[in-house]
This record gives structure tokens, C-alpha cells and sequence, in this order.
């Protein structure tokens, strides 16, 4: 129970706050009375681990719950999301030959440490990713979605708060009144010793506090504005959370769609990919990642096919113009074919 409190309440948080609240709300009972069980485990539902790829090569990964760094197995059977696990999910679907993943979101977020080194593990995948979200994706949850090349969510999910909290409640007067007073012994010097022990802050342990979360907030801002398009808007730095049709115009998420549309936004870049690997055409990446390419990038295919067949014309075998014409011609419904597909699972 001592390690749950300091996690809890002695440790800097991405969360919005209603996933704090549960988590406080389950400790609270329990410190109320130790001797009762928490009935949750029969409601909670727990996340779905990563087993094998579908006929597609695509990996689907559940990032679902309060999310942590080395849980217990009782705070994963109550629904929480450990990211060791997140990481070595993502490396079994790598080794299992993964041509893209789909991350299916459902969390309010969780703690801040652990969390970046998912996002960047996600963010530097060299194979196609998206991240599709129907209920929360919110402070931890979405900056490891941040990561991804492309989000899909709902018109009701709910989108963002990119913030840091370190919960803290001033206990000062409640001491007085039972006649307490914190009086801890430290070494000289070590005036920041205390911090989070005791019922109050000091100013320098509130400056020290504050610096932290800066820290953090300060990295989480600097990925998520590294990874979503410039457009994105500075509201969003206020740390709310947004419904679908808001979190798209803010640019939190790229589209409003199904979880079938993401999936088949994974297929189409794989297809693209596949087409841009072969012998007959230029390999130079459009973006940073060989991840979903977005609709402008078909002009740029199409370029890079033109002038193939125009550098064919010129040292290889003689080609009529009529020929090259019809050659383009057919590309270009071959691409239209292809971006107007209606691809599902």
C-alpha cells in the first residue's frame, strides 16, 4: 500500500482529471477501511495484449487504462496499462514482421515517468502507424499517440489536456487541529529533503516542485509540436481536452473516422510503400518516416513516375509519345483507383 501512495500522491502525473479522480476515489476507500476488498476487479475491463499479426501484416496494440512504469500484476488486473509492456509489444510485433501498427486508445493518461520513452519508440518506427481513439486519449495516452503518423478518433471521443500535475493537498490545518507538527530531522543542506512529506510546502520545495513540472510539460509541448502539423493550434498548450470536430480543427487528430478507416489508412500506406520500393520507381522519402503519406504525396508519385518513364524514353529502347501518354494515363487511374478504394478489415 506504501508504494501505491507514493505513486499516487508523491509523483508528477500525465492525467486528466478525471482518470486522478477514480484512481483517488479506489485509494481513499481502501485508507478508509484497510480490512475491506475493493470490489472493482469483476467490473474492470483489463487490456488486450498484443498476440500475433492479422492476415495483413498489421499489429493491433491496446494502450487502455492508467498507465505506469513496472506495475504490479494486481494494478494491471485492475486495468492499468504498464509501458514496459507497450515496448515489448511493439518489439514482439517487429520481430513477428509487422508492416504496420494500429494503436487503439482508451486512457485518461497516468504517470509522467516512462511515458516519453514509449513516444519516442513510437515515433521512430520505421513502419507505418496510426492511432485511433472512440472514448479518451488524454496527457500521457496522447503524447505516446503523438507519436504516431496519423490519428483517427470519434465525433465524441475526447482529445489532448497536454499538461503535467503533481497533486498536491495542503494537510497544514488538519495537523494543527489534531495537535501534529512536522518537525523532520535532514542533513545540512538537504532543505528539499522533506519535500512531499510533510502537510505543506516550503516556498524553496514549491519552487523545486514547480521546476519539475515545468521540466516535463516543457518536454511533452516540445514532441507533440515536433510530431503534429504545423497548423496545430497554441490553444491547445492550455492543457484542455477536446471533443472530435474540435480536437481535428485544433489539430490533436487528423480526421473524423472509424476504427476501420484507420485500419485502412495503414493498408493504402502500405500499398504506397510497397510501390515505392520496387525497382521502377524513385525511393527518396517524401517525409522524415515512411509512415501514412498523405494525399499531396500522390502528385509527387506521380512526378517521380513521369520522369522514370521520361528518362526510359531517352536511353533505353525507343518509345513512341502515343505510348508514354497511355502509360501515364493508366498511372493516374491505377492512383485514383487506389485513394478511392473503400478498404475495411
Amino acid at each position: 500500500m506504501r508504494r501505491i501512495l507514493e505513486q499516487v500522491y508523491g509523483r508528477p502525473w500525465f492525467s486528466d482529471v478525471g482518470t486522478f479522480r477514480s484512481v483517488d476515489q479506489v485509494v481513499q476507500r481502501k485508507l478508509a477501511n484497510p480490512e475491506s476488498r475493493v470490489g472493482i476487479l469483476d467490473a474492470v475491463v483489463g487490456r488486450k495484449e498484443f498476440s500475433e499479426l492479422d492476415e495483413n501484416g498489421i499489429a493491433t496494440i491496446d494502450i487502455y487504462g492508467v498507465t505506469g512504469k513496472r506495475l504490479s500484476s494486481i494494478e494491471k488486473a485492475c486495468g492499468a496499462c504498464d509501458y514496459n509492456d507497450l515496448e515489448a509489444e511493439i518489439g514482439l510485433a517487429l520481430e513477428a514482421g509487422a508492416k504496420a501498427i494500429l494503436f487503439t486508445v482508451d486512457s485518461g493518461g497516468g504517470a509522467a515517468i516512462g511515458c516519453s520513452e514509449v513516444a519516442n519508440l513510437i515515433s521512430d518506427l520505421s513502419i507505418p502507424t496510426a492511432a485511433f481513439v472512440d472514448n479518451v486519449c488524454a496527457s500521457a495516452a496522447y503524447y505516446m499517440a503523438s507519436g504516431a503518423d496519423y490519428i483517427v478518433c470519434t465525433n465524441s471521443a475526447l482529445i489532448g489536456s497536454i499538461g503535467v500535475i503533481a497533486p498536491w493537498v495542503d494537510e497544514s490545518m488538519m495537523y494543527s487541529l489534531i495537535g501534529l507538527k512536522f518537525d523532520p530531522i535532514t542533513n545540512e543542506g538537504a532543505d528539499l529533503k522533506s519535500t512531499w512529506h510533510g502537510p505543506s510546502l516550503t516556498p524553496e520545495q514549491r519552487e523545486y516542485l514547480q521546476g519539475q513540472v515545468n521540466d516535463l510539460a516543457r518536454e511533452f509541448k516540445e514532441f507533440v509540436a515536433a510530431h503534429r502539423p504545423a497548423s496545430l493550434s497554441q490553444e491547445v498548450w492550455r492543457a484542455g481536452a477536446y471533443h472530435g470536430s474540435r480536437a481535428v480543427a485544433l489539430g490533436l487528430a487528423d480526421n473524423i473516422g472509424t476504427i476501420h478507416d484507420a485500419y485502412a489508412n495503414l493498408k493504402l500506406a502500405i500499398q504506397m510503400n510497397n510501390e515505392m520500393n520496387t525497382p521502377q520507381v524513385d525511393t527518396q522519402p517524401t517525409e522524415r518516416r515512411t509512415g501514412y503519406l498523405r494525399v499531396e504525396n500522390l502528385d509527387h508519385l506521380k512526378d517521380m513516375e513521369q520522369k522514370e518513364f521520361e528518362t526510359q524514353t531517352s536511353v533505353g529502347s525507343p518509345a513512341t509519345a502515343p505510348d508514354v501518354q497511355a502509360a501515364l494515363t493508366q498511372l493516374s487511374t491505377d492512383i485514383k483507383a487506389l485513394t478511392s478504394s473503400n478498404i475495411g478489415f
